[in-house]
């Protein structure tokens, strides 16, 4: 995502990844989403493991809805005689977790959810999925899969 961003071009893309490599879906041309790719895996080899984290993950809302969530929970264990101070605390308590959300989200996504090492990794093929083979002229998103060969030693 964050060589497609830089490479110039202003697309909206969305990707998922999963055991075998990645989806991205959005109108980006397929030589593009090549050169892109194979930039990436250089530079990730290279040890620019901030290009494996991105602000817009689904990490991030997940963190803040289990994080929101968590200090509810907790500040429902309050004690019912004080309404008006349990719900200032409350309040705080959310204020509190959704101003500290995204950098436990970004902790989670670098320490827990990724790995950097993609020292045997190569890319096995980049091409377009045709998501409409019924013959529609143009599909209505553009999808294409990354799948990536891991090599174990």
């Amino acid at each position: 995502m964050h060589m497609i961003t830089r490479s110039g071009h202003p697309v909206r893309i969305v990707g998922r990844s999963d055991p075998g490599g990645f989806w991205l879906y959005g109108d980006i041309d397929t030589a593009l989403v090549r050169r892109t790719v194979n930039s990436a895996l250089t530079a990730l080899q290279a040890e620019d493991g901030d290009l494996a984290i991105h602000p817009n993950c689904g990490t991030g809302p997940a963190v803040t809805l289990i994080t929101v969530g968590a200090t509810g929970m907790a500040a429902s264990h309050l004690p019912r005689r004080n309404r008006p101070r349990r719900r200032l605390v409350v309040a705080g308590l959310g204020v509190i977790a959704l101003l500290l959300s995204p950098l436990i989200g970004e902790w989670v996504q670098r320490r827990l959810l990724t790995d950097h090492d993609l020292s045997g990794c190569s890319i096995a093929s980049v091409r377009e999925v045709r998501p409409f083979p019924t013959g529609r002229e143009r599909a209505l998103l553009r999808v294409h899969r990354v799948r990536l060969r891991h090599e174990v030693a």
